[in-house]
């Protein structure tokens, strides 16, 4: 038990201000908050009116007006944006002319307006590794201009970008959401939000689909651009609808939203979704509940067996390891190797790393014909390994450090005793390991933007409620306030 001047002391510093600084605080942060709508406003429409003036592209313009139609909903209902754009994030990555990157532009101004117009700021556990790992792939943007700007163009700006949207998503879903139900609803929006991308990639079938001559099999990818990133955020979404309490979602819209994802999920052949499905599930039951493990691992292995395009997928053969076959693209060899060359690259700088999305430029191997495509070297498959190359130790060490931090926040939620969220927070951590494996040992998931908004979105909403009923308790908040 704290003293009693500890907790008054604390609740001084947490609680409700004096009249005057509230209303000094206020009147200042409407100040800003009115100046940053201004600003926000002259600098869109200024690069609106250049980007219709250069290209005449009625779309563009189009585009602009639901892009304001949704930085008003943003700045007008940020938790209703948060779940308009968690269960639209998906949708995004197939359409062309960047419409994610602008959704995270979007966000990211958005989430700077919420934070200056609010008195009170709840700061998640990651705020400050989040920003360690910014300000090091800021550094790394460095190197990549200086020796690569030729070739890369603006792909490491982007990718920061990126990541400040990332971070934004964090930050502005633990300031909007604030009780337990609105915890639940974020689920909820996450778990239902695969089922049209499912349908997309089952309609794929319907269209005289194009088999992948190496493989033997068709890969639907649905609204994503790939196989891989369907797989992974299909597995996220049946995990959730899977571990959901019952009295969450009803059995008439649980069973047949599983029923499309699932089977969705079996015809992407990502090995990188089912591994992260099988290991969330044993991580949450292997100490309760030996029958659900038992039971994932029959039907696990009957797939394998009973299905030519799993098996082909899970057992690589003797013809998909050779070292020059188109082939290797789906072998464990191939990867090892491709890890190897890399690793290699990284022991000529492993302080500093060749910057920012320069993996493609340094990769000595390269698919056949991309020999004189100063960027077409194969991506990393590993994100230890890409951060390695790119950032050095120290874009590495920023990496594991906000797993650690955002697995750990969710340790602490869920050992809270009689806490309703703590459910969801073991869902979460379960979710966040078995990414986290999948990332550094078969597929770098990092790059999978839609998956990780999810994550962190849910993260972010788990730790801004558990901040606020620590408060409404008396006791300490784990995620501090200002």
């Amino acid at each position: 038990m704290a003293p009693t001047s500890d907790l008054a002391g604390r609740a001084a510093v947490i609680g409700p201000p004096a009249p005057a600084r509230i209303a000094a605080r206020g009147d200042g942060a409407n100040r800003l908050a009115i100046l940053a709508q201004v600003a926000s406003a002259l600098i869109l429409s200024t690069a609106g009116g250049a980007l219709i003036a250069a290209t005449g592209e009625w779309r563009i313009s189009v585009g602009l007006l639901a892009g304001a139609a949704f930085v008003a909903l943003g700045m007008l209902r940020p938790a209703l944006f948060v779940g308009v754009l968690l269960f639209a994030r998906p949708l995004l990555d197939g359409i062309p002319l960047s419409a994610g990157a602008l959704v995270g532009v979007v966000l990211i101004g958005v989430c700077a307006l919420v934070l200056t117009d609010r008195p009170h700021v709840v700061r998640p556990r990651a705020t400050m590794a989040f920003g360690a790992l910014l300000i090091v792939s800021a550094i790394a943007t460095l190197p990549a201009f200086m020796e690569f700007g030729n070739v890369i163009g603006l792909e490491p700006l982007i990718e920061l970008v990126r990541l400040a949207a990332l971070f934004a998503m964090y930050m502005l879903a633990a300031q909007v959401v604030s009780t337990p139900e609105m915890v639940k609803r974020v689920f909820l929006i996450v778990g239902l939000s695969g089922v049209w991308p499912a349908l997309v990639g089952l309609a794929e079938l319907l269209h005289n689909p194009t088999k992948i001559a190496n493989l033997g099999l068709v890969r639907i990818s649905g609204t994503f651009v790939g196989p891989v990133v369907l797989s992974s955020y299909l597995a996220l979404c049946i995990l959730i609808l899977l571990k959901l309490p019952r009295e969450d979602l009803p059995r008439w819209v649980r069973w047949p939203a599983l029923g499309v994802m699932g089977f969705a999920l079996i015809l992407s052949y990502g090995r990188e979704g089912w591994v992260l499905l099988l290991l969330a599930i044993v991580l949450l039951h292997w100490r309760d509940n030996k029958r659900v493990i038992a039971a994932v691992a029959i039907a696990g292995v009957s797939l394998v067996m009973l299905v030519p395009g799993v098996h082909a997928r899970v057992l690589p053969s003797e013809e998909a390891t050779g070292s020059q076959s188109q082939s290797t693209f789906a072998s464990y060899d191939w990867r090892v190797a491709n890890w190897r060359a890399l690793l290699e690259r990284f022991g000529e700088r492993p302080f500093t790393g060749w910057g920012l999305e320069t993996v493609s430029a340094v990769n000595p191997r390269r698919p056949v014909g991309s020999a004189r495509n100063p960027v077409g070297g194969f991506q990393a498959h590993n994100a230890a390994v890409r951060a390695l190359v790119e950032g050095g130790v120290l874009l590495l060490g920023a990496v594991l450090a906000l797993f650690a931090i955002l697995i750990g926040a969710l340790w602490r939620i869920m050992r809270t005793q009689g806490s309703p969220l703590a459910p969801y927070a073991k869902l979460l951590a379960a979710a966040w390991i078995a990414m986290v494996v999948v990332a550094l040992t078969t597929n770098d998931l990092l790059d999978a933007t839609a998956l990780i908004y999810a994550l962190l979105a849910m993260s972010g909403a788990l730790e801004g409620a558990h901040s606020r009923m620590a408060v409404t308790r008396g006791g300490s908040a784990p995620a501090r306030t200002r």
